[in-house]
């Protein structure tokens, strides 16, 4: 019997060898349960959010009042030396493997945290062939989409409402206050509407879905009124088209559209939705593609894709060879 088909999303997050896969560390863990996804298709949600939870257990190095980092040390250290040989490991009563890190960093974690209570930003990230809902403590609700980051300072959010976005996210902004989204590429403001960011690399997208967006960028401002967008490459000349039926937020159903855009970024979405690497024989990337595709299935994606571009493709693993046919 599979033990790991009893595990809750909780267990397996907790689990050295999932943690493993999970941070690209041991060679034998990547392979097992590479292989055991592929076995157990039916576990792939289960999966992607026990992902989640290991993605979050992050430990940034913030900066400490001085004296105050040497206080938490003396304090661990003491209660170890304390503990002497009378610190015991007992396993669960499910017989599941604990990391042994986890417990100690997640203490320190607390007793930084909550003892002086330095940090109040929050960071969301996703990972490849994940999406995650949030909503933030004004109410307002933002979709992030795969291989994404968002933060914001939850302690000042309501009166102050900043984000940093790296990647791309649906917004629903409540009425309120100004509203801002900074990327690399620009800033956007609204004051309660919905919206669209893509902002990768050098390129920035915004849809605006209601309401009104301002986007700013290399000292030009951008209004963009209901189904209009705008498009932005290195702070270049910004591009405003009425968005009509290529809805790009409509990657929140699972579709993707496009209209004249390069094969090298629909390859990135997909590689992005997968978890998948994608090598393109030389000139691909550059090809134009009007069309869409559905993140259910892969190999569906890459034949609406390649065939209209007469391309073809193969699987080996985790990577897709494209070439011309």
């Amino acid at each position: 019997m599979d033990k790991y088909l009893h595990f809750t999303v909780e267990e397996l997050a907790l689990e050295e060898s999932f943690i493993n896969w999970v941070k690209e560390r041991e060679v034998e863990d990547q392979d097992f349960w590479d292989r055991w996804l592929q076995s157990n298709p039916d576990e792939e949600q289960k999966i992607v959010k026990a992902r989640s939870l290991v993605d979050k257990m992050q430990f940034k190095k913030t900066a400490i009042a001085e004296g105050i980092e040497d206080k938490v040390w003396t304090k661990i250290t003491s209660d170890i030396d304390s503990a002497g040989d009378n610190i015991t490991t007992t396993a669960p009563k499910s017989g599941r493997r604990i990391a042994p890190w986890v417990g100690l960093a997640a203490g320190l974690l607390a007793l930084v945290y909550f003892t002086f209570g330095l940090s109040t930003e929050v960071t969301i990230n996703t990972s490849l062939a994940q999406m995650e809902s949030i909503t933030l403590p004004d109410g307002s609700k933002v979709d992030l989409n795969a291989g994404s980051t968002l933060s914001y300072d939850k302690k000042v959010f309501t009166e102050d409402r900043k984000l940093k976005l790296d990647g791309e996210a649906f917004f629903t902004v409540k009425k309120g206050s100004s509203f801002k989204v900074q990327t690399d590429n620009a800033s956007i403001e609204v004051l309660g509407t919905s919206f669209n960011v893509f902002s990768r690399g050098t390129q920035l997208e915004v849809q605006c879905l209601t309401g009104k967006v301002a986007v700013l960028a290399d000292e030009q401002k951008t209004i963009l009124a209901h189904n209009q967008q705008v498009e932005i490459v290195a702070n270049k000349a910004h591009k405003k088209t009425n968005i009509q039926r290529l809805n790009r937020s409509d990657w929140r159903k699972g579709l993707y559209r496009y209209e004249d855009k390069s094969f090298g970024a629909i390859a990135a979405d997909i590689e992005r939705q997968w978890g998948v690497k994608l090598i393109l024989e030389k000139d691909i990337e550059m090809l134009k593609f009007t069309g869409s595709f559905n993140s259910e299935k892969l190999e569906l994606a890459l034949s609406e894709v390649c065939w209209p571009l007469d391309l073809s493709y193969s699987i080996e693993g985790k990577t897709i060879s494209v070439v011309k046919k």
